[in-house]
């Protein structure tokens, strides 16, 4: 039997991206950085498509920019 891709709800992305807002996920997935799939029970997400948009988050915190700047 094929297994089907790990899925992650809303709730999930959030916890899974260090708590990040819902509206910081809405900006995600306007900027196209998140892709979806529409379901009766809300949005879900790819987990491998979340965990390497948190590896990339990790590479480039935005604190770290943010810090940077403003020296």
């Amino acid at each position: 039997m094929e297994r089907l891709p790990k899925l992650m709800a809303m709730s999930d992305v959030r916890e899974c991206l260090g708590g990040l807002s819902r509206q910081r996920v809405h900006e995600l997935i306007r900027k196209k950085e998140l892709q979806y799939e529409q379901t009766s029970a809300g949005r879900i997400f790819l987990a491998s498509e979340i965990l390497k948009l948190k590896r990339e988050m990790e590479k480039h915190p935005r604190s770290k920019a943010r810090t940077a700047r403003d020296e």
